[in-house]
């Protein structure tokens, strides 16, 4: 649950396993808590790294940051490689903002954001692992 429209209402954020009808999808609170009615908005998978793992929210910018790793029907690997992907919601742009794909059975299971000299960044909280991403304010 995650603010997304700024309104002071948590909104329904969630993903899966894209090829599996999970897609990364937002569910705008209508004010009462009652998603049944809501339409939500989705965002098209990346080919080969269909499974979402994590999400980041990150407020100065009101972006959506996913983290995801291999998976679907066209890969014979699961849960090999790390990709982030930067989502604006309100226009559905989608951009990849970090990949590391060494198909040795390496992936990311969830990214940690932390402050450092005033920037917020994004990294895993394994020290082994490549992921290191600084962010706008």
């Amino acid at each position: 649950m995650i603010d997304i429209n700024d309104d002071g209402i948590a909104d329904l954020v969630a993903g899966g396993h894209d090829t599996e009808n999970a897609p990364v999808s937002i569910w705008l609170n209508p004010g009462n808590y009652s998603f049944n009615d809501v339409e939500p908005v989705t965002f098209d998978y990346i080919k080969n790294f269909e499974v979402v793992l994590d999400f980041y929210w990150h407020e100065a910018t009101k972006e959506l940051y996913v983290l995801r790793t291999s998976g679907g029907e066209d890969v014979s690997y699961f849960y090999d490689g790390t990709l982030l992907q930067k989502l604006d919601w309100q226009t559905q742009a989608s951009s990849i903002v970090f990949e590391h794909v060494i198909w040795d059975g390496d992936w990311t299971p969830w990214v940690t954001p932390f402050e450092k000299d005033g920037k917020t960044i994004l990294a895993s909280d394994d020290i082994g692992k490549p992921l290191y991403l600084e962010l706008d304010n």
